[in-house]
């Protein structure tokens, strides 16, 4: 048999095998640049041709890209993956997304359950380089880090093959990004601040479903724009549409085990065994035509249980305030008949402002330690203890159960927004919303019903305070049931107990939380402490002047509601912020004008400013902090300072009005202070998370 020619050849397919298997090993990168042509001469030791002829047979298979002027560099790591990289960038935005969507929520479903704490510090360190990234308006640094992100969740799914196909799948779908991220899309869409931050969480939590629907819920919002925003050349025609619907039908018509594929194509399969039976339906990416498309379940709590858990959070929100408040209106009996000082008296009031600020820092070790669920269980318990205390006939004792209740609050104070961060990472602004209502509810309740109800039952005052020990009895029944659920406590985050998280004290995002949350307390509490009194001073009766104190409180509730809602919706965080002191710097000269004359209208003012303060306090806390021990962190350190500062406030504001004679320079100092807070409130309003390690 004849002999061939085959040293060139073979010669080049060495060469291509060898240039593959650099790029295989890792030695060349992808996306990294290759040596140029006289090196690579020189190194393999053949000759140019031999050289040229291996690079154009890399970069026809997809491998290698060559850059006019620039060289040559790597594109995919293998044949395969230039194969799918070239169909994806044929492929429209939408449909990349699409890929993305069914890719990433599978990666997100095997970290909840497979990351080790390596995997959660590297995550953690994604998501501040991309946030960074986006408050720099650095647009090439922020989609590399948004990629380096979602590679970081493949890595920690612990499944080579999967992060091996997110690789291929890198340089098409940062394409699509950058479709997004260019396009006249809001910058919710654009940033998705909070849904990356619930991925993170969910993987935290080692929960699963929640890591699935938080990365679901992620893509489809921006596919959702895409589809809004898209050309109509990039709209699937009307027949293929047509057929997916009827594919999708068909498979919800053949039973209950048929599921649709949330990438919108049609395609479905058995439910996953590892699926909770109730799991809810996960909703199409793409929408019939002429309609939008489903909601997207929510991360976190979803269905029967997040009522359930949203109830069992307004029903603690309601037990922060009513053990306190229901002291001032039995202030003059509890004085009369125990024999107390007024200055002894005031410290029924004063001292649980001081634990809320003192206590607050152990708070996120408790909760790290013991589980959210179960140290919010203790609170409720502390507040029925602290009730009970004082139904004893006994100063001492009245001290002492004030103490533990205002200890119990403490600690509910800080662990709630970190609830709320983590089961309702999807829906903050609304039960923000219902948390602050709860707050403001609970006091307006008990100032309103404490003394109707003494009359009315011929209690005595122990007995009409530990009535309301029978609301926390409620909601620690109410609550039990949680403690089986999400956060049980692992060797790691027993350690981790006594680590809480570095440099968040060098923050200005921190400080500016926190000096916002203090400044507004500082307000509320100092005026709620001696409006009564200006206005019985300017000739209201004692009773009329309560009833403006509650009215206001009334209104507090409509206000703190509606401004964590309508945040993001209508206006910006910092535009509310300045509305919410704008409203309270009307009431507070009103009070300098006609105090008795116009007292609803400054009482509404102030109630419905004060209101959207307070809320907009705690949505600062929960949406600055990029996971949920940072949410605790934080939080613990702006009610620390900002309660501490609040029990300032209504003994300076007497000192100033002792010294001054009259109201005037008490109010204009109250008025004076709205300016920082205005000032810190812009700050901390502005989309970024707060950096701590």
């Amino acid at each position: 048999m004849p002999l061939r020619s085959t040293a060139r050849t073979s010669l080049v397919d060495l060469v291509i095998e060898q240039m593959e298997q650099l790029i295989t090993d890792g030695e060349w990168q992808v996306g990294g640049k290759i040596p140029a042509e006289p090196v690579l001469v020189e190194t393999l030791d053949v000759g140019r041709n031999t050289v040229r002829e291996a690079v154009r047979a890399l970069v026809h298979t997809g491998m290698l890209e060559p850059r006019q002027g620039d060289g040559t560099y790597v594109r995919a790591n293998s044949g395969f993956g230039a194969a799918v990289q070239r169909r994806l960038r044929r492929a429209a935005d939408l449909e990349a997304y699409e890929v993305r969507a069914s890719l990433e929520r599978d990666a997100a479903r095997y970290a909840a359950l497979r990351r080790t704490d390596d995997d959660l510090a590297a995550l953690r360190a994604a998501l501040a380089e991309r946030d960074r990234a986006w408050e720099n308006s650095d647009v090439t640094a922020f989609i590399d880090a948004d990629m380096h992100f979602h590679r970081t969740v493949a890595a920690a799914a612990h499944n080579s093959v999967l992060a091996e196909l997110y690789e291929h799948l890198s340089d098409a779908l940062r394409a699509a990004l950058q479709a997004v991220v260019r396009r006249p899309l809001p910058d919710s869409v654009r940033h998705q601040f909070d849904a990356h931050t619930a991925i993170v969480d969910a993987i935290e939590a080692q929960d699963p479903d929640a890591a699935e629907q938080a990365a679901l819920a992620h893509l489809t919002e921006a596919m959702d724009a895409l589809r809004a925003t898209r050309p109509d050349d990039e709209a699937p025609a009307a027949p293929a549409r047509a057929k997916q619907a009827q594919e999708k039908k068909t498979m919800h018509d053949d039973g209950p085990a048929a599921t649709v594929s949330a990438t919108g194509t049609g395609t479905g399969g058995a439910a996953r065994p590892d699926a909770p039976a109730d799991a809810p339906a996960e909703a199409p990416a793409d929408a019939p035509s002429g309609g939008a498309a489903p909601p997207v379940p929510a991360p976190g709590a979803t269905g029967r249980r997040a009522l359930y858990l949203g109830a069992g959070v307004i029903l603690l929100a309601l037990n922060l305030r009513p053990a306190l408040v229901a002291v001032s209106p039995l202030a003059g009996t509890i004085r009369d008949e125990s024999g107390m000082s007024a200055a002894a008296t005031s410290l029924l009031t004063a001292l649980p402002l001081l634990c809320f600020g003192l206590l607050a820092p152990i708070a996120p070790r408790l909760g790290r330690r013991f589980g959210m669920e179960r140290s919010l269980l203790g609170t409720m318990a502390l507040i029925c203890a602290g009730t009970a205390l004082r139904l004893l006939d006994s100063v001492v004792a009245l001290f002492a159960g004030t103490i533990v209740i205002g200890a119990g609050i403490a600690v509910a104070n800080v662990l709630l927004p970190g609830l709320i961060k983590r089961d309702f990472a999807a829906r903050s602004g609304l039960m923000t919303g219902l948390y602050s209502m709860s707050l403001f509810g609970g006091a307006a309740l008990a100032a309103g019903v404490t003394v109707p109800v003494q009359r009315a039952a011929g209690l005595s005052w122990q007995a009409t305070l530990a009535c309301w020990g029978s609301l926390a009895v409620i909601a620690l029944v109410v609550w039990l049931p949680q403690t089986r659920s999400r956060t049980r406590t692992s060797a790691s985050a027993a350690r981790g107990a006594a680590h809480p998280v570095r440099g968040l004290w060098r923050s200005p995002l921190a400080w500016q939380v926190t000096a916002y949350m203090g400044l507004q307390s500082l307000s509320y509490y100092a005026a709620a402490a001696w409006l009564p009194t200006m206005l019985t001073d300017a000739g209201l009766s004692a009773g009329d002047a309560g009833w403006m104190l509650s009215f206001s409180s009334l209104l507090g509730i409509v206000g703190s509601f509606l401004a964590p809602v309508i945040v993001g919706r209508r206006l910006p965080a910092g535009a509310l912020a300045t509305v919410g002191a704008v409203l309270c710097a009307a009431g507070f000269a009103g009070m300098l004008a006609a105090p008795a004359d116009g007292a609803y209208v400054w009482m509404t003012l102030l109630g419905l400013g004060q209101g959207a303060a307070i809320s907009l306090a705690l949505l600062f806390i929960v949406q600055r902090a990029p996971d949920i021990r940072h949410t605790a962190q934080l939080s613990s350190m702006a009610q620390c300072f900002g309660y501490i500062l609040a029990a300032t406030g209504p003994a300076v504001l007497g000192t100033v009005h002792d010294a001054s004679g009259g109201w005037t320079v008490p109010v204009v100092v109250l008025l004076a202070l709205l300016v920082p807070q205005v000032i810190m409130g812009l700050g901390a309003a502005r989309p970024r998370h707060v950096a701590g390690r």
